[in-house]
């Protein structure tokens, strides 16, 4: 599917009110189906090792769990897909994979990845083993260094700050608390604000321009 053809497909859904309580704000009966944690594992990885040999600022758990939302829902809007296929909740500090424990579990038991004490009993997840990049493809891989070089300077409160701006988080968490999912069409919600003065004039010069400006 296109992103043109899943943009039209999920912003009708995302019209009717009653869905998107239901959507972004509902508790689960039951445990999101198992999924693959393959490519999830090798993304989870290959955050670790490129933000610490990058230098980026702040390394702990927090930060690399908010990229792994601005990358998948990312992704979602620019490729159609998510990459990690990683299900999200309203987390107190913004969209938060529910894998993620699972994922750490499954490369520490491998030997690919340890945990080590951060600031303020913060964890640091360091990778042991170079990420298996061959389980995305090109776009996706391209996608994922493009977020992460975009986000380069960004500390983890500085990203929570940047997810709790996120339409879907904040009404999925105001309608259903920390455990609500917050589905990845989410992505395709805007959040209203009122236009700013200089929007205002040019919207006015626009409508003077066109013939659309009210008389008098």
């Amino acid at each position: 599917m296109c992103v043109y053809d899943s943009y039209t497909t999920h912003i009708r859904a995302c019209k009717s009110a009653t869905l998107l309580r239901y959507e972004c704000g509902r508790q689960p009966e039951m445990q999101p189906p198992d999924i693959d944690r393959t490519q999830l594992n090798e993304l989870y990885l290959y955050i670790a090792k490129k933000t610490r040999d990058e230098g980026h600022p702040g390394l702990g758990r927090i930060r690399i769990a908010k990229l792994l939302f601005l990358i998948d829902f990312g992704a979602y809007f620019r490729l159609g897909k998510s990459i990690s296929g990683a299900h999200y909740v309203a987390d107190a500090l913004g969209p938060a994979p529910t894998e993620e424990l699972l994922a750490i579990r499954d490369l520490e038991t491998q030997g690919r990845l340890k945990m080590e004490p951060g600031y303020e009993r913060q964890e640091i997840p360091v990778a042991l083993d170079a990420p298996n990049t061959d389980v995305f493809g090109s776009e996706q891989l391209e996608y994922i260094d493009h977020q992460i070089e975009r986000y380069k300077g960004f500390t983890g409160s500085q990203l929570v700050d940047v997810a709790h701006e996120y339409p879907g988080w904040i009404f999925a968490h105001e309608h259903g608390g920390t455990k609500a999912d917050v589905p990845l069409k989410s992505v395709f919600l805007a959040k209203r604000r009122k236009p700013t003065a200089e929007e205002q004039a040019y919207a006015k010069q626009l409508a003077e321009e066109f013939g659309l400006a009210a008389n008098g």
